[in-house]
C-alpha cells in the first residue's frame, strides 16, 4: 500500500497540487481551477481527480495546505471594509507606525510611499478602557447576582480555568466596582452617570430606560449572555386563591406571548433562545441553582465583600 504526501496551494486562478510517493520518490503536479466563492471546493475537485487515478484518501499520510488568497486580497485591496478600535489617546499610533520608514533596502528609497492603511483614520475609533485600578468606581456590580455568578463560574471552569483563577477574575472586577443592591437602583444610577458600566443587568430594564432618552445600551451583547429564569409563585395568604392560581397558569402559558409582545423574552428554556441566534448563551438551571445556592452565595459574598 503506497503512502502519499500531498500539498495544496490555493491561488486566485488555480489551485496547485503536488503529490509525492514516499516509497518511490515519484511526484506528480496537478492544477485545477480555483473556486473563489468556496476555495475548499477546488481542493475537493483535485482530490476527485487523484482518486480517479487510483490515489485513495486513506493512502494520504500527510496533507499540507497553503493559500495566497489572503495575500491577494491585501495586494489588490479587495478585502472587506474594516475599522480599528484603539485605546483612547492612541488614535494615530497605527497611522504613525514607525514614522514613515520601511524595512530593508527600501529604507534608502527617497521616493518610497507607504501602502494605504487597511483601516484609515476616518474608520478609527477610540474607547476608554475599563480595566485597572485607575478605573475604580467606574464599574458596578449587583450584590445579589448569585445565579449570574454561578453560570459564569461554571462556564469558566469548563473552559479549563481553575477555581482560584475564576475567583481572581471576579475579585479583580469587584475591586474596581461600586456594589449596588437591586437592578432598578443600578439602572437609575447608571443612567445618572454615577458609573459607566453595569456588569450585569436585565436587557428590558436597559431598553426601557434608554427609551426615555438615557444614553444606555446593552448591545452589542457581551458573550456569553446569561439567561436567567424568572419565577412566579402563589402567596399562602392570597385573598382569592382560585383566581391567583388561574393567573399563575396563564403567566406560564399564554402569558408568555404577552410578555414577548411587551419586548421581554420568554423565561421558558425551550423558547429562551428566541432572538439570540448565533449568540453564545448560558442558561441558569433552576434546580441546580436551588441545590447549590448556599455554596455560590458564599463564594459571591467573598467576591463582593459583603
Amino acid at each position: 500500500m503506497p503512502n502519499y504526501r500531498l500539498t495544496v496551494d490555493t491561488g486566485g486562478t488555480f489551485s496547485d497540487f503536488v503529490l509525492l510517493n514516499e516509497e518511490t520518490g515519484e511526484h506528480r503536479v496537478l492544477k485545477v481551477p480555483s473556486t473563489p466563492d468556496d476555495p475548499g471546493r477546488a481542493i475537493l475537485d483535485g482530490l476527485d481527480v487523484l482518486a480517479k487515478d487510483g490515489v485513495k484518501a486513506s493512502d494520504i499520510v500527510f496533507f499540507c495546505h497553503g493559500t495566497t488568497v489572503a495575500t491577494n486580497a491585501l495586494l489588490e485591496e479587495k478585502g472587506a471594509t474594516v475599522g480599528l478600535v484603539v485605546t483612547k489617546g492612541f488614535r494615530g499610533i497605527y497611522e504613525t507606525q514607525e514614522q514613515s520608514r520601511p524595512y530593508g533596502p527600501a529604507v534608502f528609497d527617497l521616493k518610497y510611499s507607504r501602502p494605504p492603511l487597511l483601516a484609515p483614520g476616518r474608520r478609527t475609533a477610540e474607547v476608554t478602557e475599563r480595566i485597572g485600578a485607575e478605573y475604580e468606581g467606574m464599574l458596578s456590580m449587583e450584590i445579589n447576582e448569585v445565579d449570574w455568578f454561578m453560570a459564569l463560574y461554571e462556564h469558566y471552569l469548563e473552559q479549563g480555568m481553575s477555581e482560584d483563577e475564576v475567583m481572581e477574575i471576579f475579585k479583580g472586577i469587584a475591586a474596581n466596582s461600586v456594589m449596588v443592591d437591586g437592578h432598578a437602583t443600578q439602572m437609575d444610577q447608571l443612567a445618572a452617570g454615577q458609573y459607566a458600566v453595569a456588569m450585569s443587568t436585565y436587557d428590558y430594564q436597559t431598553a426601557g430606560i434608554a427609551a426615555t432618552g438615557a444614553p444606555l445600551d446593552y448591545e452589542p451583547l457581551v458573550e456569553p449572555v446569561v439567561q436567567r429564569p424568572n419565577g412566579v409563585a402563589l402567596l399562602n395568604s392570597a385573598p382569592h386563591p382560585a383566581a391567583a392560581y388561574l393567573f399563575y397558569m396563564w403567566i406560564l402559558t399564554d402569558g408568555q406571548e404577552v410578555l414577548r409582545e411587551a419586548g421581554l423574552r420568554s423565561s421558558l428554556e425551550a423558547e429562551a433562545d428566541d432572538g439570540l441566534q448565533g449568540v453564545e448563551t448560558l442558561f441558569v438551571d433552576p434546580s441546580e441553582l436551588v441545590e447549590q445556592y448556599d455554596h455560590y452565595e458564599q463564594l459571591y459574598a467573598e467576591v463582593t465583600g459583603r
